[in-house]
């Protein structure tokens, strides 16, 4: 789950202070040419404040799981502002950082339920999820969450077929990329041409997705190249590496080849890109000798650390 420090404490501290907020105007997602004249949406309703005697931060943050969906009406049919359902959407999750499992389980389940009836809302609420749950702009990542919401979009039959398919085809790769899923196997072009595929072997495996030309990636592939444990770890075919551009090769790919050790594997595919979820570039997913992915959407430096402790 991505979340910096900042943000956790951001939020903590929301959480503490949270108070109904019944007339407060919140502010729309704004370009730089609209900032000089703003616009704002009022709340969806009055955001529920937990009791003064909560007082714990994770008794307080599941009160807020347990209550906060109460004001809404989702027996109304209409469609509502989604700028400011993405705004209490996103103080719902705030809660989530610190509530147990079973309490953000519970009261998922309790507002899909909800939503059960209303296809207008459920996808409303879909995109609000991805917004604060998934998306480049979400606070922290909660693929899990947000994959429960695709589900029970996917299975609302109100919902139109086009779109019932794209949220599946989201939810198969979110999935399939999921630490502890089986890594999916893909077929790659190599510089000089040649058609490769890469399926899960017994030898831990480190896949970084992104441009092998990348300033960032060519100083880690040195890195990489120049660290004796590491390097060690490749010439003993103890562990893999594979730089992979997630899309069609490009004309001058044999030069690439040319700034890459031996030991690592250079390669493009447009397959790779449908079958994992690639949230940040580089990405790196490392999957173990078991086949299975044993974490994903890391930076480099953390996939080497985490590929040596699965190698040695």
């Amino acid at each position: 789950m991505k979340s910096s420090a900042s943000y956790r404490f951001a939020a903590a501290l929301a959480l503490c202070t949270l108070t109904s907020l019944p007339s407060r105007a919140l502010p729309a997602p704004q370009t730089q040419d609209a900032q000089e004249s703003a616009i704002v949406v009022e709340p969806l309703f009055d955001y529920p404040a937990p009791p003064e005697e909560v007082e714990n931060l994770k008794e307080r943050s599941e009160w807020v799981l347990a209550h906060f969906w109460e004001p809404m009406d989702f027996k109304k049919k209409s469609a509502v502002d989604q700028n400011a359902l993405n705004h209490a959407f996103g103080i719902y999750t705030l809660a989530m950082q610190w509530a147990s499992p079973q309490a953000v389980d519970k009261s998922v389940a309790s507002l899909l339920k909800s939503l059960s009836k209303n296809p207008a809302l459920t996808l409303q609420f879909t995109k609000a999820a991805e917004e604060n749950l998934y998306g480049p702009r979400a606070p922290f990542w909660g693929d899990a969450i947000y994959a429960d919401f695709l589900r029970s979009a996917v299975s609302n039959k109100k919902i139109g077929a086009s779109r019932r398919e794209k949220f599946a085809a989201k939810l198969k790769k979110i999935e399939s990329s999921q630490k502890g899923a089986k890594a999916p196997a893909f077929t790659f072009t190599r510089p000089d041409g040649s058609e490769a595929r890469y399926f899960p072997m017994a030898t831990p495996t480190m896949i970084v997705f992104g441009n092998p030309d990348n300033p960032d990636i060519r100083l880690a592939r040195l890195r990489m190249d120049t660290n004796i444990t590491f390097s060690r770890l490749l010439k003993g075919g103890k562990a893999n590496v594979l730089f992979i551009l997630p899309g069609e090769a490009p004309e001058d790919w044999g030069k690439t080849a040319s700034d890459c050790p031996a030991e690592m594997t250079v390669g493009a595919s447009g397959e790779a890109a449908e079958r994992y979820d690639l949230k940040i570039s580089p990405s790196c997913y490392v999957i173990d000798a078991n086949g299975k992915i044993a974490a994903g959407n890391i930076d480099m430096d953390t996939a080497v650390i985490t590929l040596a402790g699965l190698a040695e």
